[in-house]
């Protein structure tokens, strides 16, 4: 009744059953093969996205902490405030001895970093992004999208890499 063809992909043999609504796209995905990639791309993506997330932490650090010191307890909502601290606390009951903790910015995910730019935007970014608040959204998104790529171990090609490259210059 569903058989693969030459591609890998599944198809519903019989008509009987070709026609009850909504199987079709149930059974047509491919089949799952590893990914191919180029090496020193992914390396290369993989440490300008890190790189550019962590100047954006150090960004948000420096300019929240020149108007409050005590700025993690004052300017970050308590409910993402406490769920990076819960991130932290996990992370540490897993670290192994001599290794570093981090600021509880690090346990922000990028998308609460982001947040809490847009949420200090006129006191604290727009002149540090030059940029309007709705273009900064813009640069977001298309930096948050090569980078969850990244993130959820799915190749990108040199296309993906150059956007990348040209949205991490621009944070």
């Amino acid at each position: 009744l569903v058989a693969r063809d030459a591609t890998g992909r599944c198809r519903l043999a019989a008509d009987l059953i070709r026609n009850v609504e909504g199987l079709t796209s149930m059974v047509n995905v491919p089949a799952f093969r590893m990914p191919r990639y180029e090496e020193s791309l992914m390396d290369d993506a993989h440490r300008l996205a890190f790189e550019a997330e962590n100047r954006l932490r150090l960004l948000v650090v420096e300019n929240l902490e020149s108007g409050d010191s005590g700025w993690w307890s004052t300017s970050v909502p308590p409910e993402v405030r406490g769920k990076a601290e819960a991130r932290l606390e996990e992370d540490r009951e897993t670290l192994t001895v001599g290794e570093e903790t981090l600021h509880p910015i690090a346990y922000l995910n990028l998308v609460e970093v982001f947040d809490l730019v847009h949420q200090h935007w006129a006191l604290a970014f727009r002149p540090a992004f030059g940029m309007t608040d709705t273009a900064l959204k813009e640069l977001a998104r298309r930096f948050e999208t090569c980078r969850n790529r990244l993130a959820h171990a799915r190749p990108i090609s040199h296309g993906q890499y150059e956007e990348l490259l040209a949205t991490t210059r621009r944070l």
